[in-house]
């Protein structure tokens, strides 16, 4: 019973928290929006990584990221009027812009 009980958690728990992988950046500087720089295509509702070095520029609204890493030299720009939400956590590393 105590072992079914655990089980059951576990399986409950796995459920909470999996979500898609998401899309690495691909191109250097470059649009967000733009499919061919993103290996997975543009996030939309999954998670994004910028780790390559490369700088995304957001020049509209982008309303459905769980989560943003920016890793170390690489960058985000964001331009006057548009923006950015994610429903997770959204971290810079050091060196990030």
């Amino acid at each position: 019973m105590r072992v079914m009980r655990l089980a059951v958690v576990v399986a409950i728990s796995l459920c909470l928290v999996t979500t898609a992988w998401g899309s690495n950046w691909t191109g250097g500087p470059g649009d967000w929006n733009l499919v061919g720089n993103w290996d997975a295509g543009v996030p939309n509702g999954t998670n994004a990584y910028i780790g390559n070095g490369g700088t995304p520029t957001i020049d509209s609204l982008v309303n459905n990221i769980v989560e943003l890493d920016v890793a170390w030299f690489s960058g985000l720009n964001i331009e006057d009027g548009a923006g950015l939400t994610a429903i997770g956590d959204a971290r810079v590393a050091g060196g990030g812009n």
